[in-house]
């Protein structure tokens, strides 16, 4: 037996909460009289009748008062409201739940990934997403910056995942595409231990003037962002060789080609491994986001907003520990 201890006075029911009765209450209670409420729920005027009486027994006092022109709330009707309410959006959020997984058990999802993403930043979070909706079938294209926004404009993908600046995808329309920033990004200059260079603290731009150059090919969004870097601070390195892959890049920095310049992420296992050096770039670095590419809420497939509303909530989450983290050193010196 369910006691509401939250109205004027204690309220037993006598039995199982039907939520149809409270359904009938609230569109009695917003449309103000039994017959308009009954043409809200495509009800017949008696049904409802029936409904609001039951109710009312089972709570053990009126809940409306009947005039001449409709019906309005009594004190007791007042205070159930707001709850009756709550109660409707939770029914509302069961609902939702059962649609969503309906609707994801045999979904496609096509997902344009610029490069260093669909490497080494998006096969986690993808893993996460499918042990959440295992119904769901994705199809990842690794390509540069820019052809995933051509794919994402042309309609032959969901949603977009990209890493250069605002500047590569202005051709979306704002009316239908959303750009959100999910996470930051360092780029580093990345160096064979027995480059000159590979014990320098930080890279200036004179550093690179002249210096032998593993680039990135024309579209990429790392290429993008350093040639803006490189730009400002006036350097000038000298391009030896043109690469499409991260891999292949860093292969060609091992073997003595030149530099390079990828994301801190790309060589986290060359790093450990004491193959490549990682080198910062200017004095505060160089950085820049990874960001979602998707169609707004009312344009989007189910399952593009599914994922895209799981990677805001999962780097949301991560924003939190870190957080947290970052904090706990100061807790335990104030606690010292």
């Amino acid at each position: 037996m369910l006691v509401m201890q939250t109205l004027a006075y204690p309220i037993a029911w006598g039995v199982p909460l039907d939520p149809n009765l409270l359904r009938s209450f609230l569109a009695v209670a917003r449309e103000g009289s039994v017959t308009a409420g009954a043409r809200v729920l495509h009800r017949s005027q008696p049904a409802v009748t029936a409904q609001i009486h039951a109710l009312e027994q089972a709570v053990g006092a009126p809940l409306f008062v009947r005039g001449p022109r409709g019906v309005r709330l009594t004190e007791l009707g007042l205070r159930l409201r707001p709850r009756a309410e709550a109660v409707e959006r939770v029914l509302a959020s069961i609902d939702a739940l059962a649609d969503d997984d309906r609707a994801l058990r045999d979904a496609r999802l096509a997902i344009a990934a610029s490069t260093t993403i669909a490497h080494y930043w998006l096969p986690q979070r993808l893993g996460a997403f499918h042990a959440r909706w295992p119904g769901v079938r994705s199809r990842v294209r690794s390509v540069n910056t820019h052809d995933a926004v051509e794919a994402l404009a042309g309609g032959r993908v969901d949603l977009a995942l990209v890493e250069g600046t605002q500047e590569s995808w202005q051709r979306l329309s704002p009316d239908v595409h959303r750009a959100v920033a999910l996470q930051d990004d360092e780029i580093v200059a990345i160096i064979a231990p027995r480059h000159p260079l590979a014990q320098r603290k930080r890279l200036r731009g004179e550093d690179l003037h002249g210096v032998d150059l593993v680039w990135r090919e024309r579209g990429s969004g790392t290429r993008d962002v350093v040639q803006a870097w490189l730009d400002r601070v006036g350097a000038r390195p000298r391009v030896r060789l043109e690469l499409d892959e991260p891999e292949a890049l860093k292969r060609a920095v091992r073997a003595g080609i030149g530099l390079g310049f990828l994301s801190r992420s790309a060589v986290h296992d060359e790093l450990a491994r004491g193959e490549l050096r990682a080198v910062p770039l200017g004095a505060g670095g160089v950085r820049r986001a990874f960001t979602l590419l998707a169609p707004g809420p009312e344009f989007a497939s189910h399952a593009a907003r599914a994922f895209a509303t799981f990677l805001l909530e999962a780097e949301r989450d991560a924003g939190s520990e870190e957080s947290s983290d970052a904090q706990t050193p100061t807790r335990q010196a104030d606690r010292r």
